[in-house]
């Protein structure tokens, strides 16, 4: 049964959907995937809530249905095939394809592409076992949710915003706790043997007064602007690369300050763990009201370096949106490892690159927007790989960086962060996925102190004896009371 949402007459606690008293102040939402023995289940997300004492956790988990297929591409046209692998590991039948189910259970099936021929398609063997390339999809749900967000559609109720991969879809999560219904609001084939989904932003982007939904994939590089109608989400592909392209972001601002938004985007070479270079670069979309579509406008091409992370803010609140990127050079460690952030502003009639702040560590995934120690001067927070956590900000004429936390007490592939004055009193505080430590913690400044102060919301450590992991992606606030 689902609960109401009742103020308590003191005004300090609500009902949480299962009935427990929650605090006044917003909750917390992790992207999570998990891996049992070392195999993923499917997407999943924590929600934590704050009771005043303590936090009290909940788990969704996408529902499960494993398929595996030989990997195929048609080379006419790069087009993706498959081939079902039978009990003993082995390819039968003839060639298939990807096609959305029509059931009333939304998600994916496999079809037989009858046109298609096995000689059409060069299926992919492995060089050293000469064995099939097979790969097992999530059908029903996707085996990761790389972002989850709350989101107030525009039609209908609101709920939790996800985005999959493995298998791509939008959905909507309803309900309370031991209630959740989950709406698949679009899914689409956005890529070849990679079907994901990788991030997700909200704004009004053509000027209608509606917000759109701006959505970006693995491993065409295929962008989708997706319009809210009273019959269901209309996509748009803005753009698909010719190769195979990673999208890693997408970024919403004002950088002109026409008071008309754009969006920006992250493509790169796909990912590369071997320390070799992989070159990226950041892109520009404006509505154009002549063509109703979005023209694609490249910011910066990066050979040596990418950016798998940018934020569009304005940081010095003069109405103008700046662009920062965080270029990472993966190959490089130790001494030799610096993330250069780098900002480019509206100069005359584009946008132009006017300053790099360079930081330890090879990796940075997550920038933010906030005020750590309540001077009124706006920080980019950069959380890196394994070097810590950073504050750029100018001072004087420049722009300097300090470091508000080492990495040995918060570090992680993802690092996943998020910030704001989650108790009021005028200096952002910052949650933080600290996976190298196995904790979720909230880091808050406390005057004198040479680094943000420690307190730990939750503890992910495996239990004794199993080699059960996790990752988190992404954190954002859950409404208070939700």
């Amino acid at each position: 049964m689902k609960c109401a949402h009742i103020s308590v007459l003191l005004g300090l606690l609500l009902l949480g959907a299962c009935g427990k008293p929650v605090s006044d102040k917003p909750g917390l939402i992790l992207a999570r995937s998990d891996f049992k023995q070392g195999v993923p289940s499917p997407a999943a997300m924590m929600i934590l809530r704050n009771t005043g004492s303590e936090w009290d956790q909940e788990t969704l988990v996408a529902p499960e249905r494993k398929e595996t297929y030989q990997l195929g591409k048609r080379e006419s046209d790069g087009k993706t095939f498959l081939k079902r692998i039978d009990k003993s590991g082995k390819p039968e039948g003839g060639p298939l394809h990807f096609s959305p189910a029509t059931s009333e259970e939304g998600g994916w099936t496999i079809v037989s592409a009858a046109d298609v021929h096995d000689d059409d398609v060069h299926w992919i063997i492995k060089k050293k076992s000469r064995k099939p390339k097979t790969k097992t999809y999530e059908m029903a749900g996707g085996n990761v949710f790389h972002k989850c967000m709350w989101f107030q559609p525009t039609f209908g109720e609101a709920g939790i915003l996800t985005i999959s991969a493995n298998m791509p879809y939008l959905q909507i999560w309803r309900g309370g706790a031991g209630a959740w219904e989950a709406e698949t609001l679009w899914t689409a084939e956005v890529g070849g043997r990679e079907q994901r989904l990788r991030d997700v932003e909200v704004g009004d982007l053509d000027g209608d007064g509606q917000d759109e939904l701006v959505v970006v994939t693995h491993d065409l590089g295929a962008i989708y602007v997706l319009e809210q109608t009273a019959t269901g989400f209309e996509a748009q592909e803005v753009h698909r690369a010719a190769e195979r392209t990673f999208v890693h972001e997408a970024e919403i601002g004002d950088l002109d300050g026409d008071g008309n938004l754009e969006f920006y985007t992250t493509p790169s070479e796909p990912n590369r763990f071997d320390g070799s270079e992989q070159a990226g670069g950041i892109d520009s979309y404006r509505w154009n009201s002549a063509t109703s579509t979005y023209d694609r406008k490249p910011v910066a091409i990066l050979k040596d370096r990418h950016a798998k992370e940018i934020l569009v803010v304005d940081q010095d609140g003069d109405g103008k949106s700046e662009l920062y990127a965080a270029l990472e050079a993966e190959g490089l460690e130790g001494e030799n490892a610096v993330v250069i952030l780098r900002r480019w502003v509206w100069s005359g009639s584009e946008v132009a690159h006017d300053l790099d702040v360079s930081l330890e560590g090879s990796m940075c995934r997550f920038l933010n927007l906030g005020d750590t120690n309540g001077d009124g001067v706006k920080e980019i927070i950069a959380s890196t790989k394994n070097a810590g956590i950073f504050a750029a900000f100018p001072k004087g004429n420049a722009w300097v960086s300090k470091k508000l936390l080492p990495g040995f007490v918060s570090g992680g592939f993802e690092h996943a962060t998020v910030v704001m004055d989650w108790d009021g009193d005028g200096k952002d505080e910052l949650f933080v996925a600290s996976d190298s430590q196995k904790s979720l913690n909230l880091f808050r400044h406390v005057d004198d102190k040479p680094f943000l102060e420690r307190e730990e919301l939750a503890n992910f450590a495996p239990e004794a004896g199993k080699n059960d992991s996790y990752f988190i992606w992404n954190i954002m606030p859950l409404p208070a009371g939700k």
